[in-house]
């Protein structure tokens, strides 16, 4: 079951979703309000539907940013708002795109969360030259092409991939005594944008460290029976599976291998369904020991600058006054997606409220790493990736999850044996 905090949040979006687009004006002061028109952005996040979880998650992060920004003056004395509009399908979030930008007039938007939403919108948002401010998509196919109009704040499929791989290869397997040459891993994944792109890198990032992938093996996540698929890996009896979920199928896929009682020796996944805070209380114990190649969420403070720590401080108390419980890396990712637009790109904008200011402001953004709660800064290489969002190892360890590598942003050791099948 998930947890009653969850739950509440659950209930609070469920209500407001029934209006579809709902705006946040959150001022410094009533006479700020009553003065000055806001300052709108697009906000487009699924939540209600499969991904409501993780959306809802990402999307409370980036309402802190909203709060504390404009609890500061807003941009350069202008209150902000959110334009926000509930996303749970790729359909709707093109509908809600298009609205945003021929109705509300949005500069940019912020969005949208899921890779699926996020690649119905990108061609809309590039044809009508309205920003789009990509909080966690990982898909790699969102700079498949070039963009003009497109950032994306967060890391993606291919870092988390490598990432995933390295801490395979040189130090997962060798804690498991098992040579990487003859080392049997799998892939198993959702096969929507999201996993069939991770699963890519995966194997790119695997040929290139000389590390065999037996098996990929892709899967419904709207799936109501996942046993065949469990049947295919324990056919395969892997030393390491590679798992690419979303939430409700990263919980099918648990219970179903701990039905057929079978377990590898060890599991690595790719955040997500994997990542999200209340895994434990759905699947227990079975969450001890399995590791998520991540964006960070609990580092070494010392890993901060001091605006790093501060913000962190912040967001943190705020959300556990919220939830009950600390952020997770979604909540960290869309609270760095929000702050970085509004304080660091739009606040050095000439004019925050035009597309065409906003994007050179963003071209020009240069804030170090550590700046931000999770380790990351704010840079974009040409494509329009954000080049300052290093990524960490995490396991689950008595119901949290502990930053294990690399070791100098590392809050605890690897644990091994890492699951029973039991």
């Amino acid at each position: 079951m998930k947890s009653s905090s969850l739950n509440g949040l659950k209930h609070f979006y469920a209500f407001s979703a029934l209006a579809f687009i709902m705006r946040f004006a959150l001022c410094a002061s009533s006479a700020l309000a009553q003065t000055q028109a806001p300052l709108r952005v697009g906000a487009l996040f699924p939540l209600t539907g499969t991904m409501s979880d993780l959306g809802q998650e990402t999307f409370e992060g980036a309402k802190i940013a909203l709060d504390l920004v404009n609890e500061a003056g807003g941009i350069k004395g202008t209150p902000v708002e959110f334009v926000l509009a509930d996303v749970p399908t790729p359909a709707a979030a093109k509908q809600a795109a298009q609205r945003l930008i021929a109705q509300d007039k949005v500069p940019v938007i912020l969005g949208c969360y899921g890779s699926a939403q996020t690649l119905a919108i990108v061609d809309i948002t590039e044809e009508n030259q309205t920003v789009l401010w990509v909080d966690t998509a990982w898909s790699s196919a969102v700079f498949d092409k070039p963009r003009r109009w497109t950032f994306r704040t967060s890391t993606y499929a291919k870092p988390i991939a490598e990432n995933a791989v390295d801490f395979i290869s040189k130090r997962l397997l060798q804690s498991l005594t098992v040579d990487r040459r003859s080392a049997k891993v799998i892939i198993v994944h959702e096969d929507g944008p999201y996993g069939a792109s991770v699963a890519q890198e995966v194997s790119a990032a695997a040929q290139k460290a000389g590390m065999n992938i037996s098996k990929s093996v892709p899967y419904n996540r709207l799936a109501d029976d996942l046993s065949e698929t469990v049947k295919v890996i324990r056919a395969e009896n892997p030393d390491i599976m590679i798992a690419i979920s979303f939430p409700n199928d990263a919980v099918a896929l648990t219970k179903q291998l701990k039905k057929e009682k079978y377990w590898p020796k060890a599991v690595m996944t790719t955040s997500t369904g994997w990542a999200l805070f209340t895994l434990p209380a759905d699947i227990g114990a079975d969450a001890e020991g399995i590791f998520v190649s991540d964006a960070p969420a609990n580092i070494k403070p010392d890993t901060l600058t001091e605006q790093g720590r501060n913000l962190r401080d912040r967001l943190t108390e705020r959300f556990r006054r919220k939830t009950g419980r600390a952020p997770s890396p979604f909540a960290m990712m869309g609270f760095v997606a929000a702050y970085s637009l509004l304080k660091d790109v739009m606040t050095n904008a000439k004019d925050p409220s035009s597309a065409l200011e906003i994007r050179k402001a963003a071209i020009s953004a240069d804030v170090p790493s550590g700046s931000y709660p999770n380790g990351w800064g704010l840079k974009f290489e040409d494509s329009g990736q954000n080049q300052r969002e290093p990524v960490v190892i995490e396991q689950w360890q008595d119901g949290s999850l502990v930053t294990v590598d690399p070791p100098d942003a590392a809050l605890g050791r690897l644990r091994l044996p890492a699951h029973s099948a039991d």
